[in-house]
């Protein structure tokens, strides 16, 4: 399956995951912008490293079956 292009449904704690990223990219930005933004240090509860967004996010998503259901992918045609 090695270059083949799927389609995959996001599950609800796939989006949960995409969105903790995207708050760890705001905190990282607030945390280097200056003194008065809220410090986030390294390791912090919640923090999973900041990912920089512009445009669409990219997720990977491994160990999933075929099917049609949240958390499963499907061949495109």
């Amino acid at each position: 399956m090695i270059g083949t292009t799927v389609l995959y449904k996001l599950a609800a704690f796939d989006a949960a995951l995409i969105n903790a990223r995207r708050d760890d990219a705001r905190a990282y930005a607030r945390k280097h912008r200056g003194a008065s933004a809220p410090e986030i240090e390294p390791g912090d509860p919640g923090r999973t490293g900041h990912v920089e967004h512009v445009g669409n996010d990219t997720y990977w998503a491994t160990s999933r079956v075929e099917g049609t259901e949240p958390s499963q992918w499907t061949r495109l045609p």
